[in-house]
């Protein structure tokens, strides 16, 4: 099956520059050989803690962040070969979702000029623009009534319909969502939650779907992608990756998440520390400061990337013997 997004090796690095003279003092590898697909019809999260390039590989996706190397298809399209115009014209059919849904709306446009911004830029009539504006805000669960309101009218949870709306301008198969619900209350997230799935059911969406939160894309994800410092350690359908995680980090993500299955609760190990910097990441497995089964191979050599199951690929050295024995997951820290 052809993907409609292939990320082979997308790489972002920001140069560091210091002194008067700003010389150059180091690289930011803020994404750092990333690899992934998304699928026509399915959701791809990627998860992962703050800081490790979630964020600046879905700016990279859209080319509002040009990515420093790697590969970049887009609907058969190599989108890193297109000139400006040829990208205005691909962003048609790939949109994005911001995380805040306060500072992404212009507080000086109404609700309708937002979400009639894309038809503008596009060169869409009057006519065309009006009736999808109203088209689209009747999708999201609002009304045509609500465009002539400005965002400050509305609660945070409708500020992001708006959001959803301006993304679903111009018919996309592709929407990459920048962890929509993370600034929103618990019970405004399941709401955003269900009218996503409920979008992708009726328009046939693909989501790249971005959180820190693996419990929440539980209930919306196809396959999961997790991501640390830069890189994805682990790639699994949402089924595999709950019965059976093998990467440390993301059983120290599972451990985190919330859950009311007592089976889930403290079964692994959560290490300590914070997320090392991507201007001076660790030899080795960039997790193994933070792994209580680092061993020698950990610290001195990047593992490569595995796959131990259909679908479900892991970048570690112990990867293979714990798929073997998964109930290493109860080992204490310093077996």
């Amino acid at each position: 099956m052809t993907p409609l997004l292939d990320v082979a090796d997308l790489a972002v690095h920001f140069p560091v520059f210091r002194g008067p003279l700003r010389r150059k003092a180091g690289t930011v590898r803020a994404v750092d050989g990333v690899s992934l697909q998304v699928f026509r019809g399915e959701t791809l999260a990627l998860v992962g803690e703050s800081g490790c390039g979630k964020s600046t590989l879905a700016r990279a996706v859209l080319r509002l962040q040009e990515p420093s190397a790697g590969q970049l298809r887009f609907e058969g399209q190599d989108l890193l070969r297109l000139d400006r115009r040829a990208m205005k014209a691909a962003r048609r059919r790939m949109r994005m979702v911001f995380q805040d849904p306060h500072a992404s709306l212009n507080p000086r446009l109404r609700a309708g000029e937002i979400v009639g911004e894309a038809f503008d830029i596009h060169g869409c009539t009057r006519r065309e623009r009006d009736a999808g504006v109203a088209e689209l805000l009747t999708l999201v669960g609002l009304g045509p009534e609500h465009a002539a309101r400005f965002p400050h009218e509305f609660s945070g949870g409708q500020r992001q319909r708006i959001g959803i709306a301006r993304a679903l301008a111009l018919h996309p198969s592709l929407v990459v969502c920048d962890e929509p619900v993370s600034a929103l209350d618990v019970s405004v997230q399941a709401q955003i939650v269900n009218l996503l799935m409920e979008l992708q059911e009726r328009l046939g969406l693909s989501y790249l779907f971005i959180s820190h939160d693996l419990h929440l894309v539980e209930f919306i994800a196809d396959r999961v992608a997790v991501m640390y410092l830069g890189r994805i350690v682990e790639t699994a359908p949402i089924q595999s990756l709950y019965a059976a995680p093998l990467h440390p980090y993301t059983q120290a993500l599972l451990a985190a998440s919330p859950s009311i299955d007592p089976d889930r609760r403290h079964q692994h190990v959560v290490p300590d520390g914070e997320v090392p910097s991507p201007l001076s990441p660790p030899s080795g497995c960039a997790f193994h400061p933070r792994c209580p089964f680092a061993i020698a191979n950990c610290r001195a050599e990047m593992p490569p990337l595995l796959t131990l199951a259909p679908g479900h690929d892991v970048r570690c050295w112990r990867a293979g013997e714990w798929a073997a024995a998964p109930q290493r997951a109860a080992i204490p820290v310093g077996s």
